[in-house]
């Protein structure tokens, strides 16, 4: 009786964590394309299935079975954009994780301060914009589909707004920030696979979200029709009702800079320069060493 009752709890343990997993994968790949393909595939598989046990299609059973060793394969190749995006969440947790644990002995990070200026003027002046803030995952391929520009992101910096203006050659694309640079600009990015998503929201709204799904970068995106700030993360977008709310978001997003860095809102000019120099050399050592 006791081994009976064993086995009976054993199997509901398994199918409860059989049913977990199903439910956590549906959810992940809920209006992408390729659980469209999928079960479209299935479908068909059933059909014939079906038409072969009615009519006794034996070469055509056959052909289905041989099928199915290669169903596996079939799957990855359909899916691996949604599995290179299972992983990439999986990391994000884990980066995440690390990143509050060592929260509580940092300061604000003071690039908070200069993005939300920076946002501020180009959403009073409706001028489009999306920027993507790299973390520990490199933005390396996305930056390349731009112009590497490698400039010092300053505060009260007038140079992202100079890129989003409209009519210069830059303004379409999105830029990647890296650290305290603007590191590249008129940047593809991936747009988002949700159809849903993507039928009510415009092109840069798609590339933020298509960006954070893909990465752990943190995207900002200001509406060119209503000026609008949003912010794109680990797949979702949410729009800021003011200013402040998106100084809070982003405090909350950004890691923070240990207690002795550098507060590089207050450097100097001969600090920037400095500063900008060390780059310089570094960047001409690298590439000699290369």
């Amino acid at each position: 009786m006791r081994d009976q009752l064993f086995v009976i709890i054993r199997n509901l343990f398994e199918i409860g964590i059989l049913a977990a997993l199903f439910y956590l994968l549906l959810r992940l790949l809920r209006g992408t394309r390729g659980l469209v393909m999928l079960s479209s595939i299935f479908m068909l598989f059933a059909l014939l299935q079906t038409a072969t046990f009615i009519l006794d299609l034996s070469v055509l059973s056959w052909i289905l079975q041989k099928m199915l060793y290669f169903m596996p394969f079939i799957v990855l190749i359909i899916f691996q954009n949604e599995i290179r995006r299972i992983l990439t969440v999986i990391s994000i947790q884990y980066l995440r994780m690390q990143h509050w644990q060592k929260r509580g002995q940092m300061l604000e990070n003071p690039l908070v301060k200069i993005l939300c200026d920076i946002c501020d003027n180009l959403s009073q002046n409706s001028t489009g914009a999306l920027i993507a803030i790299e973390q520990k995952i490199s933005l390396n391929s996305h930056a390349e589909t731009g112009k590497i520009i490698n400039a010092p992101l300053l505060p009260d910096n007038s140079l992202v707004e100079t890129i989003f203006y409209s009519g210069t050659p830059l303004h379409d694309g999105g830029i990647v920030i890296r650290k305290d640079t603007i590191y590249a600009a008129g940047c593809v990015f991936p747009l988002c696979e949700k159809e849903d998503f993507r039928s009510a929201h415009g092109m840069r709204h798609q590339a933020a979200v298509g960006l954070s799904e893909q990465t752990d970068a943190i995207v900002i995106v200001v509406s060119e029709e209503t000026g609008a700030i949003s912010i794109a993360f680990n797949g979702h977008l949410r729009t800021m009702g003011n200013i402040d709310q998106f100084h809070q978001q982003l405090k909350v997003l950004l890691p923070p800079e240990p207690a002795l860095a550098p507060r590089i809102a207050s450097w100097s000019p001969m600090q920037w320069l400095g500063a900008l120099a060390i780059k310089k050399n570094k960047t001409v050592t690298d590439d000699s060493k290369e």
